[in-house]
């Protein structure tokens, strides 16, 4: 997906789809109920043909609904977010001058106020 440097709409799709499988050209990709949304002929299209090119040969797409369950790349994005910025927020927290502060002046380390270092 990265490679195909998909945007708008039809890498919305692509980013909350899930694959299946694969049977010759044919890309099997589930999408959850909430992003049916995205599933419009135009959109298939354009993520096949891109697809396509990346992958040097012809892609057709078919879609499917899949459960909850299932993890899209936007869902694993998410999950490392999430724990990133857990991460950051621990190491902070762990941090003997933050320790210090709070300590010394009452401090308190604001949760929505800390970001990881994106590299």
């Amino acid at each position: 997906l990265d490679r195909a440097e998909l945007g708008g709409p039809v890498g919305q799709l692509a980013l909350h789809s899930v694959l299946l499988g694969t049977e010759g050209n044919l890309l099997r990709l589930g999408v959850k109920s909430a992003h049916e949304h995205f599933v419009a002929p135009a959109l298939i299209e354009q993520l096949g043909k891109r697809l396509g090119e990346v992958l040097d040969r012809p892609v057709r797409i078919k879609i499917e609904r899949v459960a909850n369950g299932a993890e899209s790349p936007a869902d694993a994005r998410a999950r490392a977010s999430a724990s990133r910025q857990q991460d950051a927020h621990a190491g902070l927290q762990a941090d003997p001058a933050v320790q210090s502060l709070i300590e010394t002046f009452g401090a308190r380390l604001i949760s929505d106020s800390v970001r990881p270092l994106e590299n």
